[in-house]
């Protein structure tokens, strides 16, 4: 069994755990670096996505193509999931395992004794159980999303990737979110906007992006990056309307995008040098 070994790893130890039917022995960080997460970002409809939330298709295959593997991904409605689920075990899942957390990405391994069976991916120090048992009525109320994705991985030719195209998004995703960011904390912020610029602006650099980039040489990159998510994450315990450029060294914030811009383009160069 593979575990997670950063934060909110929990599909990437999925990924693990669905390359070992193919006798295939990854780990979940070595997954996350294969795909050259500490370096990719992208923009999406509502703001940003970095490190472990490039979860879809897109960015494992960068992982997987080169190895003889693919991600199947396949939209189903709620009543067609547990159908699907039997057909193809083992599959990949998120679904809210504890209501008031996130979804949690499990495996479905089969049915016993009138349950479905799902390996649970976890830490390896958690006191979580190793799996999950639940009837198909339990499971479905633990579907909060009326069009339910689910993954699978497969053989196929193996594939060189081209991470040009993926290096150039990165970055003009990165210099779009540079300019959001600054306008944003020159102005007044309510509580509500503060939480929903969280999720759509700040996780990306202030807590994803940091998630892969432990798993790098760039020590000195993350601890910037630590120092103000440190001052963000104060500003809005706060609690009030506040302007965030008052609580946060925007220099400094500014100085790591810029440095970590420097990175990405040091990649770039690697790659278009293969």
């Amino acid at each position: 069994m593979k575990y997670m070994s950063f934060q909110n790893s929990c599909s990437f130890a999925g990924v693990a755990n669905l390359l070992e039917q193919y006798g295939v022995d990854a780990e979940a960080d070595q997954i996350a670096l294969g795909m050259h997460l500490p370096y990719m970002m992208e923009k999406t409809k509502d703001g940003y996505q970095a490190g472990p939330m490039l979860q879809t298709r897109k960015w494992f295959d960068l992982y997987l193509n080169p190895l003889g593997f693919e991600m199947q991904e396949t939209l189903l409605n709620r009543e067609q999931v547990i159908s699907f689920l039997k057909e193809n075990e083992p599959c990949m899942i998120g679904v809210k395992v504890n209501p008031a957390a996130s979804r949690h990405a499990i495996i479905y391994v089969g049915a016993q004794n009138g349950t479905l069976v799902f390996l649970n991916n976890r830490r390896k120090d958690s006191a979580e159980p190793d799996s999950f048992r639940w009837t198909e009525a339990e499971f479905l109320n633990l579907m909060d999303r009326e069009i339910i994705p689910i993954a699978k991985v497969v053989p196929c030719e193996k594939k060189e990737v081209f991470l040009g195209v993926r290096y150039e998004e990165t970055l003009d995703a990165l210099a779009n979110m540079k300019e959001r960011v600054n306008h944003i904390c020159k102005h007044a912020m309510d509580v509500r906007f503060q939480q929903e610029s969280k999720e759509t602006v700040f996780r990306a650099i202030l807590l994803d992006n940091i998630a892969v980039l432990k798993l790098t040489q760039e020590k000195d990159l993350t601890h910037l990056f630590e120092i103000i998510q440190g001052q963000y994450l104060s500003a809005l315990a706060q609690k009030k309307e506040l302007v965030l450029e008052e609580y946060m060294d925007m220099n400094l914030l500014n100085q790591a995008l810029d440095r970590w811009k420097d990175c990405i383009l040091n990649e770039q160069h690697k790659a278009i040098e293969l």
